[in-house]
């Protein structure tokens, strides 16, 4: 069957194993359709299985990563530091007083 009449063809581009998987499954459909049908099934659900592991150890890799780029971040290790700009601690006590001062002019325009 030429290629460019098969209903598979979007496939060939990026799935080209699966692509000719595809085609080789249409050519023997005719000849033995439930061992077809089951062949395909199991290869469907072993790539699903595969893809699902690849999702979950990707997955754990971007929880470390972000930890690390985290902690990379408070530690000052990111980028190069300069001398005005203190440290985390520093910055993480300003923004404590700032939300105070905001939360004692809330309180106070509530009491007017």
């Amino acid at each position: 069957m030429p290629d460019n009449l098969s209903n598979f063809t979007f496939l060939k581009a990026e799935f080209s194993l699966l692509h000719s998987l595809c085609l080789q499954a249409k050519y023997y459909l005719y000849s033995c359709p439930n061992a077809v049908l089951l062949k395909l099934r199991q290869l469907l659900f072993d790539k699903a299985d595969t893809i699902e592991l690849r999702y979950t150890v990707l997955e754990e890799k971007i929880d470390h990563l972000s930890r690390a780029l985290l902690a990379k971040a408070l530690n000052g290790e990111l980028v190069p530091q300069l001398p005005r700009d203190g440290d985390a601690k520093e910055l993480l006590e300003k923004i404590r007083q700032v939300r105070e001062a905001i939360g004692m002019a809330v309180e106070k325009k509530r009491k007017e």
